[in-house]
């Protein structure tokens, strides 16, 4: 995904500037096309499987083992949390370069492939480190230290070079605290749910993103960029003591019997 982060909005930023905005989105939607295909190769897949629920029971379902699994309670609650405020970067981060930076489209491209070498960075090499070194809660705390830095920095840079590598280091935080709320999902999820639970755990990241995203951009709207990304960062700060609160160490340990 990383990767393909990487690639895509450089390619688009590209075709952009050669092609225009209607070469851009109809290249877009040939891809998807490339995507309902494969789609609809999968019916051996869709035969295998026997066990057919309805979506409310199994909405239904994922409330009950959400509400009665402590630990899939902690990582709900956490998922939703960061979604909240990782929000600010798809929601604002465009703003910022059309309007602060005054980026082109295919700068702006590059904008956002930059935030995908920070993820793919923190990845590969960030990750394996940081997991020999800290528990999963630490890294959660050190990554949101880190998006701190980056939001506050991103209400101050007006340099493009510098602003790239800023969002670089976003990408880092993102897959870093993104990479152990998931792993601590799979802990916290029994063996018979946790398709459901999976599902329920993106439900709630999607939907934080979304309030976060509408929270984010009147926030930009009404009181500027500059505000609105100090005071994320400050509300960030003051978050961290659920942090503590809601510990994903503790659901590694619910699992493992600690």
């Amino acid at each position: 995904m990383s990767i393909s982060g990487i690639v895509g909005p450089a390619i688009g930023g590209i075709i952009l500037s050669r092609l225009g905005v209607n070469v851009v989105f109809a290249a877009n939607s040939a891809c998807f096309l490339v995507v309902i295909l494969a789609v609809s190769r999968w019916k051996s897949l869709r035969e295998a499987s026997r066990v057919r629920v309805g979506f409310l029971k199994s909405l239904a379902s994922a409330i009950r083992h959400v509400r009665r699994t402590p630990g899939v309670g902690v990582v709900v609650v956490r998922v939703a949390l960061f979604g909240l405020f990782i929000s600010m970067i798809p929601a604002l981060l465009p703003v910022v370069g059309l309007k602060q930076l005054n980026l082109t489209g295919s700068q702006l491209g590059l904008l956002f492939t930059s935030v995908s070498i920070g993820a793919a960075f923190g990845a590969v090499l960030v990750v394996p480190t940081m997991r020999r070194k800290f528990s999963p809660n630490k890294m959660t705390l050190l990554a949101t230290a880190l998006l701190i830095l980056v939001y506050f920095l991103m209400g101050c840079v007006r340099q493009p070079q510098i602003f790239f590598l800023v969002a670089a280091l976003g990408g880092v935080a993102w897959t870093v605290a993104a990479s152990e709320l998931w792993v601590a999902g799979q802990f916290a999820a029994p063996e018979s749910a946790r398709g459901r639970l999976n599902a329920a755990y993106m439900m709630a990241s999607n939907a934080s993103m979304a309030i976060g995203g509408i929270v984010w951009g009147a926030s930009a709207t009404v009181n500027g960029l500059e505000f609105t990304l100090h005071i994320a960062s400050v509300l960030l700060l003051i978050s961290l003591p659920l942090l503590f609160w809601f510990s994903i160490d503790a659901v590694r340990g619910l699992r493992s019997g600690d």
